[in-house]
């Protein structure tokens, strides 16, 4: 259960990520994927097969050759969060743990892209994935993620980098952002330090 004080928080970061993504500076991101769409790319000699709707009749007369016109193709965007829950994440000061830490900053990604209508999903990780919450819209999806960072008990106290980027190479298959949160310390970094 999220403690109040830490709930209020999150309140004020989904009211305000809300209010910040509908700020008109906000820019729109353009996929690289060429299709049909609104944004103009470029101009292709036309070949059997294509639309011939999209023939553009100003350069088909100067070239003498039909060409078609190329559009950014409109695609949604997609944020994973893949968050550590090794022991090194559970320190804790006077005013504040890892882990509330790892909420807020978690909470602040998933709120600003769902309310950008984007899916947001998460993989939590130790040295073994430990949480993996699938790519989902809404609010709901994004609570979800906060109260599942909050409750997770991992099972293991050791830290794998490896392991989630070998567990989105075989599962990603579109363009996602991937948002990595982690203290960066494992055993050898550990070691290291304590050589020199």
């Amino acid at each position: 259960m999220i403690p109040q004080e830490l709930m209020e928080q999150l309140r004020y970061i989904e009211i305000y990520t809300r209010r910040a993504v509908r700020d008109h500076r906000v820019g729109d991101y353009r996929s690289p994927i060429r299709g049909r769409g609104f944004e103009f790319d470029q101009h292709k000699r036309y070949q059997h097969g294509d639309d011939y709707r999209q023939i553009d009749w100003n350069v088909t007369a100067r070239m003498r050759h039909p060409y078609v016109k190329k559009d950014f193709e409109e695609k949604e965007l997609s944020a994973l969060i893949i968050a550590d829950l090794s022991r090194s994440m559970e320190f804790a000061s006077v005013q504040q743990s890892k882990r509330e830490l790892l909420v807020l900053v978690a909470a602040t990604l998933a709120f600003s892209a769902a309310s950008d209508n984007m899916k947001v999903g998460m993989l939590a990780f130790t040295d073994a994935i430990e949480l993996d919450l699938p790519l989902r819209k809404g609010s709901g999806q994004t609570w979800k993620i906060v109260e599942s960072l909050w409750d997770a008990e991992p099972r293991s106290a050791r830290t794998n980098f490896l392991v989630p980027l070998e567990h989105l190479d075989t599962k990603l298959k579109r363009s996602t952002l991937l948002f990595f949160i982690s203290d960066f310390i494992n055993a050898e970094t550990i070691f290291a330090s304590h050589a020199l």
